[in-house]
């Protein structure tokens, strides 16, 4: 689950939500003026408090009672964004291949979070 990075590891979910957020900081600029200040701005604090929770949970204890909830939170903001997104398809802002690339990327992230939520209740505390 983690990656080294010099002297720090972080999750894989850390770089995976980091490259969401840069892929979709450059699909929001193409949406219409109207829906960029509204929903593309939407969609782009969703996703960078998305990022915000999941490094906040990196550096998080493992025994810390914050842990869960922080994990939980960023299951909450991938759903959240996984609703903004289906409305950018449906306003025709996304291609149908660009929101497909994003819901299997919030999918692998979703999938990273429940696996690490999971391992929580798993392993007891040492």
């Amino acid at each position: 689950m983690a990656r080294s990075r010099g002297s720090a590891s972080l999750p894989e979910v850390v770089d995976r939500v980091h490259a969401l957020w840069v892929w979709l900081d450059g699909r929001v600029v193409d949406f219409p003026a109207h829906a960029r200040s509204l929903l593309g701005a939407r969609v782009l604090a969703t996703v960078l408090d998305l990022l915000d929770l999941v490094l906040q949970a990196a550096y998080e204890v493992r025994t810390s009672a914050t842990l869960p909830a922080l994990l939980r939170q960023s299951n909450q903001r991938v759903a959240f964004l996984r609703f903004l997104l289906r409305g950018a398809r449906e306003r025709r802002y996304l291609s149908t291949e660009q929101h497909a690339w994003a819901a299997e990327r919030l999918d692998a992230i979703g999938r990273s979070l429940g696996a690490w939520e999971r391992s929580l209740r798993a392993r007891p505390p040492s």
